[in-house]
């Protein structure tokens, strides 16, 4: 009975929520909470389950340009289940990282923000939020990361003036991660242990990627050489090769006549070869 409630209540969150954000029918979504809230109103069962479904999907579906639809589901989540720990400490995050999103929005598509600042904000915001769940421990996003730590740590004075231009035109997000951009702009940047090994594995992928391509220049540089050579032999006036000699000079077998025993011995001794160089030979 309850796998069969739980593929109902699934359902419910399908039919409302997915298809409004799968269709981008955001307004509509207002609407569908109200609906599902409804459906639970005298259900305990009901509330405790889909109140963490709500929770998922608001995890999920939690990105600057509908941030202000993911709140929504969110305090639903909460109202439904008051007094689930794990709903209130997301409530509590959620609300207090969301009031970033409208300015990472706006950053998302200033042509003049960094691309690797952005995603170290967007990133570190959604780490955050997401510290309890599989979202960020995911290798991809964590990578992701771990990269983006590597490219500014071994570039600190490219990102400086970028660091600078996030501090003078959206504060807000500097002032959320003010200990790390701070330390970009004096030279402190550190990082821990196991960055510092992942940092050194980059630099030497590095150096043995730029080992291979001078290993296939060099091939290519050797063959170029070859045929240069090739040419050099036939061209060059000191090289006396006589195309006649080939023509008239063609390979023959070479035929040696046998010597008897009782013959002259062919080292000019005048004794016979079986006296002479027979041993020898």
């Amino acid at each position: 009975m309850c796998n069969k409630n739980h593929s109902s209540y699934s359902q419910l969150i399908t039919k409302y929520l997915t298809y409004d954000f799968e269709s981008k029918d955001y307004k509509n979504i207002l609407k569908s909470l109200q609906k599902i809230k409804n459906y639970c109103i005298d259900n305990n069962e009901c509330k405790v389950t889909v109140s963490h479904m709500l929770l998922d999907f608001a995890l999920d579906s939690l990105l600057p340009e509908i941030h202000i639809y993911s709140k929504k589901i969110i305090d639903l989540s909460l109202e439904l289940n008051p007094n689930d720990e794990l709903i209130k400490e997301f409530h509590i995050k959620i609300t207090e990282k969301i009031k970033l999103l409208p300015h990472l929005e706006k950053a998302k598509y200033d042509p003049n923000m960094s691309q690797d600042i952005y995603e170290y904000i967007f990133h570190s915001i959604f780490s955050d939020i997401n510290s309890l769940t599989d979202y960020f421990n995911t290798i991809n996003m964590m990578l992701k990361y771990k990269m983006l730590l590597h490219k500014i740590y071994n570039n600190l004075n490219k990102y400086k003036k970028h660091v600078k231009y996030l501090k003078s035109h959206y504060y807000i997000l500097y002032e959320e991660f003010k200990d790390f951009f701070d330390s970009i702009l004096s030279n402190k940047f550190k990082l821990n242990k196991k960055d510092l090994f992942f940092n050194s594995l980059m630099n030497l992928d590095s150096i043995l990627h730029e080992e291979d391509i001078y290993s296939e220049d060099d091939d290519y540089i050797e063959e170029d050489v070859y045929v240069e050579e090739d040419v050099y032999v036939e061209d060059n006036p000191f090289y006396d090769f006589d195309s006649s000699y080939e023509e008239t000079h063609t390979s023959q077998p070479i035929t040696v006549e046998k010597i008897g025993r009782n013959d002259d011995c062919p080292c000019g001794s005048g004794k016979k070869y079986k006296k002479c160089c027979l041993g020898k030979d």
